[in-house]
């Protein structure tokens, strides 16, 4: 996959550089006439072929790497103290702080 995704890189910067660089000065030259070289079109699906390459193995390298979870775990915890809550705020009101970790303070859910 690797190999086939430096390919499609390759082939994708080509394809933009002679887009960009050979094909707007042509297209500005030649603005009166309707047709596109051949040259023009190869290095334009060359950029597009390229760019669809690159995403579908990344996509297929991404999808290799996910694990397969057969069963979903509980969320819920176990306890009152494995609950912790996380916000924006200074405060929570109603609550006391129990712990700051860096900047963030951490409150007790079990409200002690």
């Amino acid at each position: 996959m690797k190999t086939l995704r430096q390919i499609g890189s390759i082939v994708f910067v080509a394809g933009l550089f002679v887009s960009l660089f050979a094909g707007l000065p042509w297209a500005v030259i030649v603005e009166n006439d309707p047709v596109i070289p051949m040259w023009l079109r190869v290095a334009i699906f060359s950029f597009l072929g390229g760019f669809l390459v690159v995403l579908i193995t990344l996509a297929c390298e991404q999808l290799a790497r996910w694990p397969i979870v057969e069963s979903t775990p509980e969320l819920e915890p176990k306890t009152p103290s494995d609950s912790m809550l996380t916000l924006n705020s200074d405060t929570v009101p109603g609550r006391p702080v129990t712990e700051v970790l860096g900047a963030y303070g951490v409150c007790d859910l079990a409200g002690q």
